[in-house]
């Protein structure tokens, strides 16, 4: 439980906080492009950002020539969940471009 949870606060504050049944989980990701792949940066980012929006999510993040790297929440709200990240992984031994595919633990997405 971090600080700003340990007060007594009305269900409506919690909600607009993001707080104890309105907490809010995502993951990190880091997809790591083959080193042979002809895929540009640009080309793997849309093909990323297409499978994101296709299942609701947000991506928050960026990369660099052989790197994608940012933080995936829901798109309006809510939690992911262990499916999501198996989806994630899925998705990336599926894309011949991809090396390595590196997600994080469901971390809190407005606090942690």
């Amino acid at each position: 439980m971090n600080a700003i949870s340990t007060t007594q606060r009305s269900r409506r504050l919690r909600k607009k906080l993001k707080l104890e049944e309105f907490q809010e989980f995502g993951f990190d990701i880091k997809i790591t492009l083959t080193p042979a792949s002809e895929e540009t940066l640009d080309v793997a980012m849309d093909a990323w950002i297409r499978f994101v929006e296709a299942n609701a999510w947000g991506f928050g993040g960026g990369g660099n020539p052989n790197q994608l790297i940012g933080f995936v929440t829901k798109a309006r709200g809510g939690s992911l969940t262990e499916a999501d990240i198996a989806l994630v992984k899925t998705w990336g031994s599926e894309q011949a471009w991809v090396e390595e595919t590196v997600v994080g633990e469901l971390t809190d997405a407005w606090y942690d």
